[in-house]
Parts: structure tokens; sequence; C-alpha cells
């Protein structure tokens, strides 16, 4: 995504004004950057694919779109990044995991599964507008849009015969998939985002992924 680092323009005349918050012919659109995400879960030992953008959600917390599968007429958006965030679901702790063994502590919780998720799981994504294909590209080329930066670690009972407890959080690298608006979804057209791995992988619990579409909205002027 464009560093936000960029100069504050200054002040411009009313007719500048006027010229920007209105088209420039009757037709034409308003444009503005716009954020669309929707979140589905991934269930441990089980998930193999799932859809995005498919159906609105009813909590806007987990998706955004007005219409499940497609945008009102006459409205368009250009697709211009692609990022992908892992949580942990309501019944955990977001980001934080808690591991325990008899002798030593295990390599396993959040980065691990985030890692499996990524990589050694080998997630693809792929889009899906009107029948055409768009993909499959390797998950991996996405980043988060944004995640709780520090770090922490919990280490207990490293002897044997005693529990063992360690505690961390993973997310997926902060950037996103530069897409440069060439994927358009244009409105009334069915379209989907698609993630699969080749087998589910059993993780230390069950993901919401959330799915961000980063770009310009192509809407009517009310």
């Amino acid at each position: 995504m464009p560093s936000p680092k960029i100069g504050i323009p200054v002040a411009g005349s009313y007719d500048a004004l006027v010229q920007a918050a209105n088209p420039g012919t009757v037709n034409g659109p308003e444009t503005v950057p716009w954020w669309f995400y929707d979140t589905q879960l991934y269930t441990s030992a089980t998930t193999t694919t799932a859809t995005w953008f498919a159906a609105s959600q009813t909590d806007l917390s987990l998706g955004n779109l007005p219409i499940g599968g497609t945008l009102p007429d006459p409205n368009f958006f250009g697709v211009h990044y692609m990022h992908i965030d892992f949580m942990q679901n309501a019944a955990g702790t977001p980001y934080l995991t808690t591991s325990a063994a008899a002798a030593t502590i295990p390599n396993t919780g959040a980065i691990d599964d985030v890692g499996r998720l990524l990589l050694s799981g080998r997630g693809r994504i792929r889009a899906l507008i009107s029948d055409k294909q768009y993909g499959p590209w390797p998950m991996s080329v996405t980043g988060g849009t944004g995640a709780a930066l520090g770090f922490i670690a919990v280490l207990s009972g490293t002897t044997l015969g005693t529990a063992s407890q360690g505690q961390s959080f993973g997310y997926s690298a902060i950037g996103g998939a530069y897409i440069g608006g060439k994927i358009i979804l244009p409105p009334r057209i069915g379209f989907q985002f698609i993630m699969d791995w080749p087998a589910a992988l059993t993780l230390t619990g069950n993901y919401y992924i959330r799915l961000t579409l980063y770009g310009v909205y192509y809407r009517r002027v009310l």
C-alpha cells in the first residue's frame, strides 16, 4: 500500500474545490479510496477451501460488501492491493496462543500456525469474476493490513518433569499484493475470491481469515 507519509495539499480556490467535489460530466462517477473486506473461518484439521465475498455479512466487523457477490449498479471497483489477516476466533485470545508440555516448550503457537497457512501448507488465492479466473497465486504474496506490534515471551518449566509454557502471537507481514487496478469489479457481475490448501492443516485453534481489497470505488453521485 502506498505510504501514508505524503504531503498535504494546500487549500485551493472555491472553484477548484467545487470542481473536485463534482463529476466533470452529468454521467461521471464519484471516485474514492475504499477498503472492501470479508472474513471467513478456517477450522483446524477440517478446512481445505473457503470463499470470500460470496455473501454479505450481517456483522459489519466481519465484512462490508453491501450485496453478496456483486456490486450495486452502476458502481465499479478497481482493485489495487490485496491483504490477508489471520485472527484466532472469538473462543480464544486474538494473536495469542499458549502451549504446554511435560518436558520442553513445543514448537507450536500462533507464529507456527500463520507459517503453515501461508507457506508450508501451500495456501493459494484466486479470484473468480463472471466465471473468469485470475490466479491461483501463492497466499504468501499478500500481507496484512496491520498488527499489534511488539514482542512477548513467557518461558517456564524448562527442566524435565515440569510443565513448559510459551506464549506468542503471529501475523502476516504488513504489506499487500499489488494489483495496480488491473482487476475491475463491475456492477451486477458475480465475483468471489477463493483460498485453498492441498490438505487440511492442524493448528492450535481455529482462525478467522480476513481478506481486504484496497482500491478505487467508482460510485454514483447521489
